[in-house]
């Protein structure tokens, strides 16, 4: 997918750290709005609630925000979000982690600023591939049915970046395996209702009181 010449490190150790303070957040959002090159990004970041930072920062911290990150990500939104409730700090996070997760599935890991100037070209592939998940997703759902979704495309595509695409599952297999999940005996563990299926698990729980689909992956790839 992406060009030879871009950069590449084949390894991989995500960072682990204590759940940011409120103080920590607000002073992390300052430091992105910064950074941040566009008035989009600006009103998004100036918007994020607590618990929205705190996802955007917990999907940082293994590929941090950079201006040029941060640009893409935008782009992405803007080109993705077709309803104006979905216009938030949430979705503008699941964009981000879309790029992050695609990135990452392919190989291209703690990639430098430098490497997204130089390599503009990956964003137009990125928009390419989201488009195209979108289409066989929405083209799975007019046929079948399925009792719960994610909160958003953007949601579902980011979810299915990490869990599908490394192990080389279609988006009709990602959505049939959900289905089939869905479909059987569910317990309840941290305020979510969990369905097990042999080394598959489909996660579902309540997003600002409606019910979503908040992951479908194997366990040990959680």
């Amino acid at each position: 997918m992406f060009s030879s010449t871009c950069y590449f490190q084949s390894t991989f150790s995500p960072k682990r750290t204590r759940s940011p303070t409120i103080n920590s957040l607000h002073s992390y959002r300052n430091q992105l709005l910064s950074i941040c090159s566009s008035n989009t990004t600006h009103r998004i970041l100036l918007s994020a609630s607590i618990p929205e930072l705190r996802g955007i920062a917990k999907v940082a911290t293994d590929m941090p925000l950079t201006a040029t990150i941060m640009a893409w990500t935008t782009e992405l939104f803007l080109q993705s979000v077709q309803n104006p409730a979905e216009a938030n700090a949430y979705q503008w996070k699941n964009a981000f982690q879309f790029i992050k997760e695609s990135l990452h599935a392919r190989g291209f890991v703690n990639l430098p600023e430098i490497w997204f100037q130089h390599n503009s070209h990956v964003l137009q592939m990125l928009l390419e591939s989201y488009f195209n998940i979108q289409k066989d997703a929405l083209a799975f759902l007019a046929r079948s049915h399925i009792s719960v979704f994610f909160n958003g495309m953007l949601a579902f595509a980011c979810h299915y970046a990490k869990h599908g695409i490394p192990i080389g599952i279609s988006v009709t297999q990602y959505l049939q395996m959900a289905q089939f999940l869905l479909a059987g005996r569910s317990k309840d563990e941290n305020r979510c209702r969990i369905f097990e299926q042999g080394e598959w698990r489909a996660v579902v729980g309540f997003e600002n009181g409606c019910l979503f689909l908040k992951s479908v992956h194997r366990k040990f790839l959680a």
